[in-house]
């Protein structure tokens, strides 16, 4: 951790219980997520000790034609969601990929001796707890939106026109999607900001992030280059924007419709066939009946998005239980805005599930599970037939949060392994 940047050493994390702001509990999870990676970055040499550093033949051997692309399910629980070529929910974690943390990796010596991107081993790991996918987390937007507080100067970020940075980004994406298809496993590629998606302007503020220009040349640029490379490759989707807009479904406006549509029309011109997930909702919870979940994917739909090859991203944070407003009508009950979406008939996947606060295993997950009887919200992903991506589960450091999941779900019954692996 001491090669953060300065901010980062002297943050102090802090959870916003107000019910009627989320966006504390957000830009956390984002601070988080700086911290672990730069932590991963510099203590690879461990987890590395036994893995090889050129890969075999077999996993060089591609098995592009044999993994047919995710498809759209009903689940028979009332919710469709987005599957596998064979049916099954997809199961994932992150993995992260971006340049200050290449930076920090190649401090140390290679990628493919310390990288766990590039570590045989790691992926084998993933993949022997039954996971079928991965969510690559492009991080550099949110590096790019982000700088010391006062400053106009952003945290270290790809140059998405130069071309030693477009190919620093292309190897190891390229490694991402490689490990993953030797392996039979699914890349759900995420451009990923908070809050935003936009060109950043300005200065940094008190909370680090910069305000947002009209303009959308890095988002725009961002897909082109993925679309294009990535667009053939049958098990890799796309997740247009990371909780874009701040922080509620009735947040958006026009012109953030507008503003994805030109993402979203980008990818179609370069990849027609893949599957793109939108909204990545921070919250499914509304403040306004008529700006909810649903009614942004409407939007969508006036504007030419059919979901026949589309879903809704969402994240469950804020606390499920309803919150009851002075008037006493019930409020952030994300359940309820869930089936709306599902009852138009819309699929839904889970981009972005933490753990409950309780579990102890992050500072501010800020994610219980959606139902009291449950004791994560994977088991409620799971009882709901709704395919999941788990946070805060990135890399070695913190692949013991993956054993503690899967055994849990043993335990409470909701496992998806039929041998629960020892480690």
């Amino acid at each position: 951790m001491d090669k953060l940047p300065a901010a980062e050493k002297r943050r102090i994390l802090k959870v916003d219980s107000d019910p009627n702001s989320i966006a504390m509990n957000i830009k956390s999870f984002s601070i988080l997520m700086v911290a672990l990676i730069s932590s991963l970055a510099v203590s690879g040499t461990s987890c590395f000790a036994q893995s090889d550093s050129k890969d075999s033949a077999e996993d060089k051997e591609s098995t592009n034609d044999r993994i047919a692309r995710v498809q759209i399910g009903d689940t028979g629980t009332g919710y469709k969601t987005v599957l596998t070529g064979e049916g099954e929910l997809l199961r994932g974690s992150p993995v992260m990929v971006f340049k200050y943390r290449r930076g920090q990796v190649l401090e140390q010596g290679s990628q493919e001796d310390f990288d766990y991107v590039y570590s045989k081993k790691y992926w084998d790991d993933l993949a022997a707890l039954g996971l079928n996918s991965v969510r690559l987390v492009a991080f550099d937007p949110w590096q790019r939106s982000h700088g010391d507080a006062g400053s106009d100067i952003a945290y270290p970020y790809a140059d998405l026109w130069d071309q030693k940075d477009i190919d620093a980004m292309y190897k190891d994406f390229d490694k991402v999607v490689e490990m993953a298809e030797a392996r039979g496993m699914y890349v759900l590629i995420n451009y990923h900001d908070t809050g935003g998606f936009r060109d950043p302007t300005g200065v940094a503020g008190e909370d680090r992030h910069f305000e947002y220009a009209r303009s959308i040349h890095y988002f725009r640029r961002f897909w082109v280059l993925v679309a294009e490379r990535y667009g053939k490759q049958t098990n890799v989707f796309f997740e247009l924007a990371n909780e874009p807009v701040q922080w509620h479904p009735n947040d958006y406006n026009s012109q953030d419709i507008a503003g994805l549509m030109d993402g979203y029309e980008t990818i179609r011109r370069y990849a027609p066939d893949t599957h793109v997930i939108l909204g990545s909702f921070a919250t499914p919870a509304t403040w306004i009946d008529e700006k909810s979940m649903l009614a942004v994917a409407e939007e969508f739909k006036t504007r030419g998005v059919t979901f026949e090859n589309e879903s809704i991203g969402f994240h469950p944070y804020q606390l499920a239980d309803p919150f009851i407003d002075e008037t006493g009508k019930q409020r952030l009950d994300i359940v309820s805005e869930l089936k709306r979406v599902a009852d138009a008939g819309i699929a839904l996947v889970n981009t972005e599930q933490n753990f409950p606060t309780e579990s102890g295993l992050t500072s501010d997950p800020q994610a219980p599970p959606l139902f009291k009887e449950h004791s994560t919200g994977v088991q409620s992903m799971e009882s709901m037939g709704i395919s999941w991506f788990h946070w805060n589960t990135a890399g070695p450091e913190e692949f013991s949060n993956l054993v503690y999941l899967t055994r849990d779900a043993k335990a409470k019954g909701y496992s998806w392994l039929i041998d629960q692996p020892e480690k």
